[in-house]
Order: C-alpha cells, then sequence, then structure tokens
C-alpha cells in the first residue's frame, strides 16, 4: 500500500463513532479493557461519543486524527496540547470497582501531568489490525509529527516492542521508564515515556 493510499485529517462530526471507539479501546487494553468488555459493547460507544462531543474532553473531536483508506476510518490518535486541564467523564454504567481505579490510578494522574508539560501530547493511536504491518502506522505517526508543536511527547508499554521500534525510528526517545497502570491482570507495568524534540 503506497503512501498516498493513507490519508490523514483531524475528525469532524460525520465520523464513525463506533470505529473511533474500537481504535481509543485497542490503544491500550490494560485501560479500556477494565471498563468494558469489549470494543463494541454500546455503553463504551455511547461513552466514546459524548467525549467526543465535548470540547474539554481528552477524547474531543478537536483532539482526533482520524487514518482513513478508501474514505474508511483505520487508525485513530489522540493528539492535545500540554499546558491545558482535560477531564472524562466515567459513565456510573461501566463497571463501578474499576472505574474508580481508572480514574484514579491513571486518568487523573494523566491530567496533572499533561497541565504540567510543554508541547503536544500523543495519548493514543491505534491501526485497526487487519492495516497493520503495511507500515501505515508509521506514515500515521509522520504526519502528526509534522502537524504538531514539539516537543511531542507519549508513553508505551515498554513489551509493546513494535510501537517501541517504530517511535524510536521516527526520532523519539525514551525519556523516562516508569511502573505505570496495569489494571486488574497486573497491578503495574514497565511503561515509557519518549519524546520528539
Amino acid at each position: 500500500m503506497s503512501e498516498n493510499a493513507l490519508v490523514v485529517r483531524k475528525a469532524t462530526d460525520k465520523d464513525d463513532i463506533s470505529k473511533i471507539a474500537k481504535c481509543i479501546f485497542m490503544t491500550d487494553t490494560y485501560i479500556y479493557g477494565d471498563l468494558t468488555s469489549s470494543y463494541d459493547n454500546c455503553i463504551w460507544i455511547e461513552n466514546v461519543g459524548s467525549w467526543f462531543f465535548s470540547d474539554n474532553s481528552l477524547f474531543s473531536m478537536n483532539n482526533i486524527y482520524i487514518a482513513c483508506v478508501n474514505h474508511e476510518t483505520v487508525g485513530v490518535a489522540c493528539v492535545v496540547e500540554c499546558g491545558n486541564r482535560y477531564n472524562l467523564t466515567l459513565e456510573p454504567s461501566f463497571l463501578k470497582d474499576n472505574r474508580k481505579k481508572v480514574m484514579n490510578d491513571y486518568f487523573l494522574p494523566l491530567f496533572d501531568e499533561l497541565e504540567q508539560l510543554t508541547g503536544t501530547y500523543i495519548s493514543n493511536i491505534c491501526m485497526l489490525p487487519e492495516y497493520r504491518g503495511m507500515g501505515l502506522g508509521s506514515i500515521f505517526l509522520k504526519e502528526i509529527i509534522s502537524r504538531e508543536k514539539k516537543p511531542i511527547i507519549l508513553d508505551v508499554v515498554a513489551d509493546n516492542t513494535v510501537a517501541v521500534k517504530t517511535y524510536l525510528k521516527s526520532g523519539f526517545s525514551i525519556s523516562k521508564k516508569y511502573y505505570g497502570y496495569g489494571g486488574a491482570r497486573k497491578p503495574k507495568i514497565l511503561c515509557y515515556q519518549m519524546t520528539k524534540k
């Protein structure tokens, strides 16, 4: 598949929320798997929809890039400007114990950190599985980098070696190692914060 086949654009209110919800879920099953059993759960899709249309939400339409092939959404990235306070409402329909843990152990610390950082933060980036291994994720990332203010910061689970290699090849370096939210499966997992200056 050629680079010309991939179109990268900002999200609009015409985008398919279920595809965006699927991609966001797939970016981090440690986090989102603690909130819902599946990316196609209607409660999950409704929540992503409410976040999408909220101006100060991490997942606001204004913060979403869409990767398209033949006018179909094949990837999503959530990209935010640092120095701002973002929010996210987790609906009561999500699992009560997990909802509180995800908010307190993952999102609130992330929102605090985003207020202190400068530059741009990529909180989620995903290509659908059937579009992986074709170089499209690298093209998607390259296009986002070209449009955003530096430095660009992202976090990645250390054992996601494909993503780590992609980020290193794209000029990111590991700026911090830490143990982050691992969900119900593991208490903490090794993560890297990576920066491109």
